[in-house]
């Protein structure tokens, strides 16, 4: 007879993903040859399974828990805070695909800094971003 599954039993489940993720991503050779690419390669599935598009697993909620006191030690400190049960995934906006937005713009904010003929012009020519 079918039943739901457990919370000790979905954190297993997933934990035991997670480590199958890391072992594909260390032993992968043949596309991201390199540590960056397979670091680069296992943030993405990771971030993939928690947005539900990994076989077997529904999409995971991730949300907010700071300390009770936090609220208003930031505020005294003038600082921004974090809400309780704010939800950073959702239905609309995938974790795996924002990953993707933030690392070419994190690449190219590093290749411009590199790049002699771009830096300081806030401009990268495509050709000069290597992946």
């Amino acid at each position: 007879m079918s039943k739901a599954i457990t919370r000790e039993e979905a954190r297993k489940m997933f934990l035991d993903e997670i480590y199958s993720i890391k072992e594909y991503w260390e032993k992968e050779e043949v596309t991201n040859d390199t540590i960056k690419g397979r670091l680069e390669g296992c943030i993405f599935s990771i971030l993939v399974l928690i947005d539900g598009g990994h076989i077997g697993f529904p999409a995971m909620e991730i949300s907010m828990h700071p300390h009770p006191d936090d609220e208003q030690y930031h505020k005294d400190h003038d600082e921004n805070w974090f809400e309780m049960g704010q939800l950073i995934t959702d239905d609309v906006v995938e974790l795996h695909d924002m990953w993707a937005k933030v690392r070419a713009e994190k690449t190219q904010s590093i290749e411009m800094m590199k790049c002699p003929h771009c830096k300081g012009h806030g401009e990268v020519v495509a050709t000069h971003i290597e992946e």
